[in-house]
């Protein structure tokens, strides 16, 4: 299938590293919506739900599911490295922020928080997603399904 190994692939490249607000959750949906709707040649006014479409393409996750899969591989991937590794220590400390000066308005949301988001989720803590990402197969069939 061209659009999953194509499109979404492409797009989704840097997944892992992406912090969304539900705003950007909503714009990756739609932006992918329409491009089902595009390639199959199906408009709006057709009123069918994009979820029998995705099921013509065979498209099982959504945009912001695969988003989230890819940040949570990450995750297993940094908490399985050595202690002294610095990617596992700037993630410990909690460090994953914006560099620069204090801004007004709230913060941005840090990459840990959007992580800890996702595994809420899927109903589970950071803490024992970091014990159980030890046994790599364990925790993608556990945790990333």
């Amino acid at each position: 299938m061209i659009y999953m190994t194509l499109v979404r692939s492409v797009a989704l490249a840097g997944a892992a590293t992406w912090t969304t607000s539900a705003e950007d959750q909503r714009l990756l949906e739609t932006w992918d919506a329409n491009l089902v709707r595009q390639i199959l040649g199906v408009s709006v006014r057709d009123r069918i739900k994009t979820k029998v479409l995705r099921g013509r393409l065979r498209i099982d996750k959504s945009m912001s599911r695969e988003v989230a899969d890819a940040r949570i591989r990450l995750f297993g991937h940094v908490a399985r490295m050595d202690g002294e590794q610095r990617a596992l220590r700037t993630l410990m400390d909690g460090a994953m922020k914006r560099l620069g000066g204090d801004k007004k308005g709230r913060p941005k949301k840090s990459w840990m928080q959007c992580v800890t988001r996702d595994l809420e989720n899927r109903g589970i803590g950071v803490f024992s997603a970091m014990k159980l990402a030890i046994d790599r197969n364990r925790f993608r069939s556990q945790i990333v399904m």
